[in-house]
């Protein structure tokens, strides 16, 4: 017997690279700055900027007066968007004053760009699409339950929430198709290329096909999970959840690459709400512990 050569598949580590704190309560949302920072926001009603993923050094971009669920920066017009815990809708804008719209009845969710509008979803079942002033274009009810996440991709819209459905919805917020997932609550959903990940209430991590055929289904952490992110090339999928853990994926296998619990030293303490990649090997995580943290990935032998 002559063994000649053999390859041994290099492992994932996952490091802890940076504790950004001043949060004093639960840390809802996270979305990049279009540089190389971030912004973070949750139930003190606080947004944060983090100008560095290197520096813990975070000013203070906005203090509203109630829980923020959402955020969406738009960097070609340097505004922020964020969506509050009573329906109201925030435009901010550093030099001007915040307009406040009552945009909703319940809970903004999830805000973003589709086109040249935006939009959000809310705990009233209501998807509605505006302009740069807030002006409302169009709207749809969807649902009698709360619609609670939304992705965007390649100019396709997907929302999806409490009733198990996920719909496709042109720029007109009307319904081009829409797909019946389960009967659990989804709260995060994410495209790439030709998979549709989706992840809720059932602690699984489920993909299709753009079709949404030959579902692949992983058990994936012990209670719901509450954010899912396909990094920007698609290399990796990360997930957050109730359980306070976080896990590393790879999308095409649903293979497990990396975990971190909560009792690993900086391992977070409570429920991991959000996460958002940064480039392709470095993420952060926001949580209700009030604690934000980075993460690089690295590989090794």
């Amino acid at each position: 017997f002559q063994l000649d050569s053999f390859h041994i598949m290099p492992k994932l580590d996952i490091s802890h690279h940076k504790l950004f704190t001043g949060h004093k309560q639960s840390v809802y949302t996270v979305a990049k700055d279009g540089d190389e920072g971030f912004f973070t926001a949750g139930s003190e009603g606080l947004i944060v900027h983090w100008p560095n993923a290197n520096e813990d050094d975070g000013k203070v971009f906005a203090r509203l007066p109630e829980s923020v669920f959402s955020i969406y920066f738009d960097e070609t017009n340097q505004t922020m968007m964020a969506g509050g815990q009573h329906g109201n809708l925030y435009i901010l804008k550093k030099g001007e004053s915040a307009k406040i719209i009552k945009k909703h009845e319940s809970s903004i969710f999830w805000i973003g760009r589709y086109q040249d509008h935006y939009v959000s979803c809310a705990g009233d079942g209501y998807i509605k699409s505006w302009d740069s002033r807030g002006d409302r274009i169009s709207q749809k009810k969807l649902s009698n339950k709360s619609l609670r996440c939304g992705s965007i991709n390649q100019e396709e819209l997907w929302v999806s929430g409490s009733e198990g459905r996920l719909w496709e919805l042109d720029s007109d917020l009307e319904i081009i198709t829409s797909h019946r997932l389960g009967t659990d609550s989804w709260f995060a959903v994410d495209r790439f290329n030709d998979w549709v990940f989706a992840v809720g209430r059932d602690a699984k991590l489920h993909r299709w096909n753009r079709l949404f055929l030959d579902e692949s289904i992983q058990n994936a952490h012990w209670y719901s999970i509450h954010a899912l992110k396909v990094s920007p090339l698609g290399e990796f999928l990360v997930t957050g959840s109730m359980d306070k853990s976080i896990r590393v994926w790879r999308p095409e296998s649903l293979k497990p690459l990396a975990s971190v619990y909560s009792d690993d030293e900086n391992g977070h303490k409570s429920s991991v709400n959000a996460v958002v990649w940064l480039d392709e090997n470095t993420f952060v995580s926001a949580s209700d512990d009030a604690m934000v943290r980075c993460w690089k990935l690295s590989y090794s032998k």
